[in-house]
C-alpha cells in the first residue's frame, strides 16, 4: 500500500518528476497522457491511408477512481474532473464520455468521487 502523496494543488504538480498510476489514475499527467493519443488517432482515422497502432503502456488497464489512494490523493480533482467543467465537443467530451463509461462500469459514478 502507499503511504504517501504529493500534494495535487502544489504548483508544480505537472513537473514533480515521478508518476505512480495508482495515485495519478484521473490526475492531469494521466489525462494528458490519454487526451494524447485519442487526439492523434482522431485525426489519423480521418485520413484515407491505413496505419497500425499500438498502445505499449497499457498497464493494468482499469483503475477504479473510486478506491485505493486515488480518493485519498485527489489527482482527479485537477484532471478529469478540471477537464469536465471545460469540455466541448471533439477529443475532450470524447475521452470524458469514455471515462464516465468506464466509471460506471466499474461500479461508481462520477459524483461518487
Amino acid at each position: 500500500m502507499l503511504w504517501a502523496c504529493k500534494d495535487p494543488t502544489a504548483a508544480n504538480s505537472l513537473d514533480d518528476g515521478w508518476y505512480l498510476h495508482d495515485l495519478e489514475a484521473g490526475g492531469p499527467k494521466d489525462v494528458f497522457k490519454h487526451m494524447v493519443p485519442v487526439a492523434l488517432l482522431q485525426q489519423m482515422v480521418a485520413c484515407v491511408d491505413p496505419f497500425n497502432f499500438i498502445d505499449m503502456p497499457a498497464a493494468s488497464g482499469f483503475y477504479n477512481l473510486s478506491s485505493g489512494e486515488s480518493p485519498r490523493c485527489r489527482m482527479l480533482d485537477n484532471g478529469v474532473f478540471r477537464l469536465s467543467r471545460a469540455a466541448g465537443c471533439g477529443p475532450v467530451a470524447d475521452y470524458l464520455a469514455v471515462v464516465w463509461r468506464c466509471i460506471r462500469a466499474l461500479g461508481s459514478s462520477p459524483g461518487a468521487l
